[in-house]
């Protein structure tokens, strides 16, 4: 089975959604459109009240309240046509079956100055992450950004970039955990629970 195609409008709205708020640098990396796709949607978006930018430190586009009822509406339309739930709840259970020795491994990176042995052991199980990102991918197309997104930051990490870990707001691993465990709660519509917080 082909993956479902999602189409760009919701992907802008999606990536927004989750986000909060993100920069017109970020958005092909976020979204994985191309920058004529996205200044198309965003420009469509904005005329019709959906979204609107923000100056100042933390610039950027995000979702007006009519938005997110839009996105909304985009979202269930896909659970319904794609009909990829088993898919999605599958990688979304062996997501969280990871969930909780991300966060120790996070917690320890944060409050031991660093120890090289939290990249060796992210390092280490990457792949199973990677095989997570890829079996979302195959289901719907949106899900695509996250492979190399999770890879890079990894790159930068083994590189010697400290931020890349944990650092929020800069394309570290914890913030494409954090904005993939939100897609996949969205994506299900569930909310999220005790098992989510472990």
């Amino acid at each position: 089975m082909a993956p479902f195609p999602s189409s760009p409008t919701l992907v802008v709205l999606h990536t927004l959604r989750i986000a909060g708020r993100a920069p017109n640098p970020t958005l092909p990396e976020l979204t994985g459109l191309a920058v004529d796709v996205i200044d198309s949607e965003l420009t469509a978006a904005a005329a019709d009240g959906h979204v609107c930018h923000h100056d100042g430190i933390i610039a950027g586009w995000s979702l007006t309240a009519d938005g997110r009822l839009r996105h909304a509406d985009l979202l269930a339309d896909e659970r319904s046509l794609a009909n990829r739930d088993a898919q999605v709840s599958g990688a979304y259970d062996d997501f969280i079956a990871l969930n909780g020795w991300f966060k120790t491994l996070c917690t320890e990176w944060q409050l031991h100055d660093h120890p090289p042995s939290c990249v060796r052991r992210l390092s280490d199980r990457h792949h199973e992450v990677d095989t997570i990102a890829h079996r979302l991918s195959d289901a719907i197309t949106r899900f695509g950004p996250y492979s190399d997104r999770f890879a890079e930051a990894l790159i930068r990490l083994r590189a010697g970039d400290g931020d890349a870990f944990t650092k929020p707001l800069t394309g570290s691993y914890h913030d494409v955990w954090m904005h993939l465990h939100e897609d996949l709660l969205l994506t299900l519509h569930r909310r999220r629970t005790e098992t989510d917080e472990r």
